[in-house]
């Protein structure tokens, strides 16, 4: 059950936070948004403390620069499809086999190789 302070609080962090609010939810139900527990984050006045103002930020940093889910598919998936191996799949990858825009950017050097589905999909129909 939520509380009025946690109501104010969803009601001044959602304006803030992309999407439906998962985050503001999410502070709510952990209890750091209660105003025993939570005073560092300072929701006072419609205030956020700067610490909460960076993480809703970075929220909406990583969810842009992320792509959807289902868009992004594993070294398994091209492996399959290849007939491989995925450590076949990463050399190639390494060696400049694979174009670079099927690739998600961050990916490799030393993470888990993750491709963009329908360029890596094309790139295959076109082998």
């Amino acid at each position: 059950m939520e509380t009025q302070d946690q109501h104010d609080q969803l009601r001044v962090l959602e304006p803030l936070l992309p999407g439906d609010g998962l985050a503001a939810a999410a502070l709510a139900e952990s209890g750091l948004g209660t105003r025993g527990q939570g005073q560092r984050l300072n929701v006072n006045d419609g205030e956020l403390s700067p610490l909460v103002r960076i993480a809703i930020a970075l929220e909406r940093i990583a969810d842009h620069l992320a792509p959807e889910p289902e868009n992004v598919v594993g070294t398994d998936y091209v492996a399959r499809k290849l007939g491989c191996t995925s450590t076949h799949v990463a050399r190639m990858v390494r060696d400049g086999n694979v174009p670079l825009s099927c690739v998600v950017p961050g990916c490799g050097d030393g993470r888990p190789w993750k491709f963009l589905r329908q360029r890596i999909d094309d790139w295959l129909e076109m082998r």
